[in-house]
């Protein structure tokens, strides 16, 4: 399915996010996750659970049922699973039988977020989650706002397209940044391991937003405008990055770097959910500014769930079209290719 191939429309041995931390509360709620409708809840125990959505009887949904402690009790017939999935009461108290039970999945919490691991149960593995601490979830020095949850009507790698690509500023979001000359900039992409970048740099005197970023900076300045793929779950918008260039009086001055964090969660084929963030390391306690940076980044994602769906619509026709690409494509180029590595490895296990 566009862009990706082999029929496979996502890498599943990955951690995905399945909500905010404060979303698993002690009515649960239902979500859609590749695919697969999952149950959210948070029982006395305090952990964060996410298990089937259906009830195996007569598939009643279980999100209509009532939790008590650490169980779902569906609404149907009064069949009741435990946090594990395991049943401890049989529809209309029949006995549950030793092998009943429903999916659960596995889930690890982290600062404002609670991930699951989609994929095979025997290889949820802690180590593969994404290095949140880059993008200033949860780390000294940093503090990151969640700006609540989008959906997109759009396959998910349409926002890793968008992502990857953010010489589209200059057009789509014109009207609210502007049209800097950054985004005309070279693409340099770079790899270190499942981490793939895409930058570009300019060195000039000091614009209006990075002045408005760092009252103190002098110029000229070098800026740094990328995107950073953590996972195919978590990609950041990194920038402005400033630095004084040579020629400053401050020259190697590092005055810190704003990052809009984008955790794409795939619902369905041609449907996806973003958990937005905007994080920073610098001005920490500057609630007006925290303020601005979030309304913009709502009013940025609200443009580009509009480019998304329009493509996702004439994606039917794209089909009699042959796609071109050019060199400021490299960096999404990159990533489509990295992603269908992460799914033809599942493919070949």
């Amino acid at each position: 399915m566009y862009p990706l191939k082999n029929g496979q429309l996502w890498p599943r041995n990955q951690w995905y996010v399945a909500g905010w931390s404060n979303e698993f509360d002690e009515a649960p709620i239902e979500r859609t996750i590749l695919g697969e409708r999952l149950l959210l809840f948070r029982g006395e125990s305090g952990r964060a659970t996410v298990l089937a959505g259906l009830c195996p009887h007569r598939f009643m949904p279980l999100v209509k049922g009532a939790r008590s402690g650490d169980r779902i009790e569906c609404a149907y017939h009064g069949m009741t699973f435990d946090g594990d999935g395991v049943c401890t009461k049989g529809p209309a108290g029949a006995p549950p039988g030793g092998a009943t039970r429903i999916k659960r999945y596995a889930t690890l919490e982290q600062g404002p977020l609670v991930w699951v691991w989609m994929g095979q149960a025997d290889a949820a593995d802690p180590a593969k989650m994404p290095d949140t601490s880059r993008c200033g979830i949860a780390t000294d020095g940093w503090r990151a706002d969640p700006n609540g949850t989008m959906h997109f009507a759009a396959r998910y790698m349409l926002m890793v397209d968008n992502l990857f690509d953010l010489s589209h500023i200059a057009w789509v979001h014109v009207s609210l940044l502007g049209k800097p000359t950054l985004c005309d900039q070279p693409v340099a992409v770079s790899r270190e391991g499942c981490i793939l970048r895409a930058d570009r740099h300019e060195t000039g005197p000091v614009d209006d937003f990075s002045r408005y970023l760092f009252p103190e900076s002098v110029g000229p300045i070098q800026q740094t405008l990328g995107t950073e793929l953590l996972g195919p779950g978590l990609i950041t918008a990194v920038g402005p990055w400033v630095r004084e260039a040579e020629g400053s009086p401050l020259v190697g001055k590092d005055w810190g770097q704003v990052q809009f964090v984008h955790v794409i969660t795939p619902e369905t084929a041609t449907t996806t959910n973003v958990f937005s963030l905007v994080s920073r390391n610098f001005r920490l306690e500057d609630e007006g500014l925290t303020a601005a940076l979030c309304a913009q980044n709502k009013a940025v994602l609200a443009q580009d769930c509009e480019v998304a769906g329009l493509i996702e619509a004439g994606l039917n026709e794209a089909d009699t079209m042959s796609e071109l690409s050019f060199r400021p494509d490299h960096g999404a180029i990159e990533a489509r290719r990295y992603i269908q590595s992460l799914i033809d490895a599942e493919k070949a296990q």
